[in-house]
């Protein structure tokens, strides 16, 4: 699921907030986050990935980018 949206992610495309309480949980639970399923946790990362699906899917996404 992750890979379908890393492109996008990796092309510069999605913002984090550095100053939010969550964003160093958020991305600690990321770097955990493992193709083979051995992480533990993955809640975040679900929802992130659900997220940017809805948003790409949109046919006019690029014009708001």
């Amino acid at each position: 699921r992750v890979l379908g949206v890393q492109g996008f992610i990796e092309s510069g495309y999605v913002f984090l907030p550095s100053d939010a309480e969550w964003v160093e949980d958020f991305l600690s639970e990321c770097e955990k986050f493992t193709a083979t399923d051995s992480h533990k946790h993955d809640d975040q990362v679900d929802a992130f990935v659900h997220c940017v699906n809805e948003l790409t899917s949109n046919a006019n996404i690029l014009d708001i980018l």
